[in-house]
C-alpha cells in the first residue's frame, strides 16, 4: 500500500471547459508510516504506564511495616526496582531486556563488595526476556533480594546467593531460574504465614507470566525454583484487532 498526496489546479476556457490540469503527486508513504508508530507508541506508553501504577498501588496497598521509616524503606526498594527493568526496555526500545543485566542491577551491592569476593553469583546463556515479563521477573527477584538481606544469605558476611537458569524447550522456550541461598541463617520451617514478598512472588510468576514457583526452606537456606514461558508480549489492541478481522 502507498500513501500520495495530490495537489493541482484546473485551467478553464472561456467557455468553461477544461483545458488544463497542472499540479503534483507526492509518495508520503514514509510520513505516514511514521505516523502510525507514533500512534502505536502512544498506545505502549499508556499501557505500560498504566500497568506499572497498578502495580505501584498494589505496593503501597499490601506492604506492611512497624514503622513509617520502613515502610518508606520497602515501597521505594519495589519502585526501584520497577523503575530499573523500565530502563533496562527504554535502552533496548522496548523490545524486550536482557535477564543478565536485570539480575546485575538487583544484586549489584552484592557482587563483589569491597573486593573482597562476591556475596552474589550469577551464570546462565544470553537470554532476551519478552518486554512483558522484565517488570514483574524484576519485582520477584527484588522480593527474593530484599527477603536474603533481611533474613537469609545477605544478612551474614560469609552468606552466599547463587542465581542459575537455563532455556528449555522450543523456541521461545521456558525459563527455568534456581536462587539458591547458603551460608545464612539457619532455616527450621516455612514461616507460618504468608508475607507481602510471598505474595508478590506467587503473583507475578504464576498470575502475570504463567509460570510455576517453587520454594523449599532448607536448612542451608532458601531455595526458589522459577519456570516462566518466554513468548512475546502482544502488542496493545493486537487481540482485538485479529478478532475483527476474523
Amino acid at each position: 500500500m502507498r500513501w500520495v498526496a495530490a495537489r493541482g489546479r484546473c485551467t478553464r476556457g472561456p467557455g468553461g471547459a477544461p483545458e488544463r490540469f497542472s499540479g503534483t503527486v507526492v509518495d508520503i508513504t514514509r510520513r505516514k508510516q511514521a505516523e502510525e508508530r507514533q500512534a502505536l507508541l502512544s498506545r505502549e506508553v499508556d499501557h505500560r504506564a498504566k500497568n506499572a501504577l497498578s502495580v505501584v498501588q498494589a505496593a503501597l496497598r499490601l506492604t506492611r511495616a512497624p514503622d513509617l521509616p520502613a515502610y518508606t524503606r520497602a515501597i521505594e526498594g519495589r519502585v526501584a526496582a520497577l523503575a530499573r527493568a523500565q530502563t533496562l526496555l527504554a535502552d533496548r526500545q522496548w523490545a524486550g531486556a536482557d535477564l543478565l543485566s536485570l539480575l546485575r542491577g538487583e544484586l549489584d551491592g552484592f557482587l563483589d563488595r569491597d573486593g573482597s569476593g562476591p556475596q552474589a553469583e550469577v551464570d546462565g546463556p544470553p537470554v532476551s526476556l519478552p518486554a512483558g515479563a522484565a517488570q514483574p521477573l524484576a519485582m520477584a527477584i527484588h522480593e527474593l533480594a530484599t527477603n536474603a538481606v533481611k533474613y537469609g544469605a545477605l544478612s551474614a558476611p560469609q552468606g552466599r546467593v547463587e542465581v542459575t537458569w537455563r532455556v528449555e524447550g522450543r523456541l521461545p522456550g521456558r525459563l527455568r531460574l534456581r536462587w539458591t541461598e547458603r551460608g545464612g541463617p539457619p532455616l527450621g520451617s516455612p514461616p507460618e504465614r504468608r508475607g507481602f514478598g510471598t505474595r508478590v512472588l506467587d503473583g507475578t510468576v504464576r498470575g502475570q507470566l504463567g509460570g510455576t514457583l517453587s520454594l523449599g526452606w532448607k536448612p542451608s537456606g532458601l531455595v526458589c525454583e522459577l519456570d516462566v514461558p518466554l513468548r512475546p508480549e502482544p502488542t496493545p489492541g493486537e487481540g482485538r484487532d485479529e478478532a475483527a478481522q476474523a
